[in-house]
């Protein structure tokens, strides 16, 4: 947590110096998430389903020249995830009393983005932006249903026993359009991870001799409301 907080830091004071000299804009969103995963192992693809949660965020705009483009750095919480349906269609091949398994992920995160906004009428406008992202894992769920019993819950990040760990970190990049009306917007954006979750990407499974390679990134989208002060 330290070192996401230094880095956060880090990279809002380099933004922020870079364009000092102009007065920014403040803003807040509140959005809807879609979120899901590319889950791989070996050569097998696994069918996973949406999970839905938030976004808030908090923000600045620092105009860049004269043109309409400026400089968005921010800070949000995400909500990120996916639920496996196994013995669905035949598609999922686990062991039979394996129902579901539902991951919830919860980052503190913070995008750069470049933006352009351009006006439509005096009092609407169209903006469009884009950029990368950095994100810290502060707690994360992963909750198995099955035939047998209630099920079980257990932490995502750290070492969990028969699988591999999954890493707090996640680097990624984002693309978004929002709709302006005078100081409120209508947004809706697009997110995905490039950092694989499987820290090491490969572990030893319980009662098994082959060792699985598994790979799994975060990907989500968004929608909702955001006032501009």
């Amino acid at each position: 947590m330290k070192r996401f907080v230094l880095v956060a830091a880090a990279l809002l004071a380099s933004a922020t110096m870079s364009v000092a000299q102009n007065r920014p804009t403040f803003r807040v969103d509140a959005n809807l998430s879609v979120s899901n995963q590319d889950s791989k192992r070996n050569d097998f693809t696994y069918n996973t389903v949406p999970n839905v949660g938030v976004r808030l965020g908090v923000g600045a705009e620092f105009q860049l020249g004269s043109k309409g483009f400026y400089l968005a750095p921010g800070l949000n919480y995400s909500m990120k995830g996916s639920i496996t349906k196994w013995n669905r269609d035949g598609i999922n091949i686990e062991p039979s009393y394996i129902k579901e398994e539902s991951t919830r992920l919860h980052y503190l995160q913070l995008p750069i983005n470049i933006g352009y906004r351009f006006a439509l009428s005096d009092d609407f406008a169209i903006s469009f932006e884009v950029g990368p992202y950095a994100a810290y894992g502060f707690s994360g769920t992963h909750i198995q249903k099955n035939s047998l019993n209630d099920g079980y819950h257990t932490q995502v990040f750290g070492d969990i026993i028969g699988g591999p760990s999954k890493t707090r970190w996640d680097v990624g990049a984002g693309i978004g359009v929002a709709l302006h009306y005078k100081r409120t917007y209508l947004q809706a954006g697009y997110e995905h991870g490039f950092i694989d979750m499987v820290r090491g990407g490969a572990y030893q499974p319980p009662l098994s001799e082959e060792t699985l390679h598994k790979t799994i990134y975060n990907r989500s989208f968004f929608v909702g409301l955001g006032y501009r002060f």
